[in-house]
């Protein structure tokens, strides 16, 4: 990726994570989406020494405790950027002495794919994640404000707010992974009004699934299954919002985000 794509991409993300417009944010990382793309796809047939070309990994920590909404929102981010994610528990020394160690476990989120796609990948998860923060924030404040009889069980508002959560999370890796299948069948246009076909969508797509795969021969990853939500009421109001959350043009069953393990 040249050095005007990069600066391009960086400015969009940079739109995309700190305006409070969700409209204009999402819009924002949608485009940075499609450059990171659409810039991927022209240089697919180009042989190349260029690190850029190379498949690599990061690793970011998003929260204290990563849940299985977090993991269904990255294999959504994944599917429409050709990456892989998955989760990454690691003992971490968060001590500030050099005497002395303080270890504490913490799971982060993993990216794998070429160095554009994956930084384009955390940025949108970093934007959904406190997309859906606030929605369910604001939810829950219009609930137990209207809606709350006072009889409510002991637990009850946070069964709601983390079901509320994984509601919305299914509900846009469900919109991601359909525009996802609509590039691989269809094509799409790209920023300068070029049709990319299908067939350059899906090789492409098949030739970064492949190499991916070769980075992480030596890798395990142990599939985890998510259980259902606790709370239907908050699941439904979740999925309702996640329609709401534009992802402009963007684009789902338990989270797909496996946990790695090592022999």
């Amino acid at each position: 990726m040249n050095t005007t794509i990069k600066d391009r991409v960086r400015k969009l993300l940079n739109l995309a994570g700190n305006n409070p417009n969700e409209a204009e944010a999402a819009a924002a990382a949608e485009k940075a989406s499609r450059l990171m793309l659409e810039h991927g796809l022209l240089e697919a047939d180009i042989v190349s020494d260029d690190d850029s070309q190379k498949v690599t990994e990061i690793r970011k920590v998003y929260a204290a405790k990563l849940n299985h909404w977090h993991g269904a929102l990255a294999y959504g981010i994944s599917k429409l950027n050709m990456c892989k994610s998955y989760f990454q528990t690691q003992y971490e020394n968060i001590s500030d002495s050099p005497y002395r160690t303080k270890f504490t476990r913490q799971t982060g989120m993993v990216f794998v794919g070429k160095p554009s796609q994956v930084e384009v990948s955390h940025s949108m998860l970093e934007y959904l994640i406190e997309a859906i923060e606030r929605q369910a924030k604001n939810d829950l404040r219009y609930q137990k404000k209207w809606n709350a009889s006072g009889f409510e069980e002991r637990g009850y508002w946070m069964k709601y707010r983390n079901s509320f959560r994984y509601g919305a999370a299914v509900r846009l890796r469900d919109r991601m992974e359909e525009i996802a299948t609509t590039r691989d069948l269809h094509g799409m246009e790209s920023s300068t009004g070029q049709h990319i076909t299908a067939l350059t969508v899906l090789t492409a797509r098949q030739q970064q699934e492949a190499a991916i795969q070769d980075f992480m021969a030596n890798i395990k990853l142990k599939q985890n299954r998510a259980s259902g939500p606790s709370s239907l009421d908050g699941f439904s109001a979740g999925k309702q919002a996640g329609d709401k959350i534009s992802l402009h043009s963007q684009v789902g069953s338990t989270s797909n985000a496996p946990r790695i393990t090592y022999n």
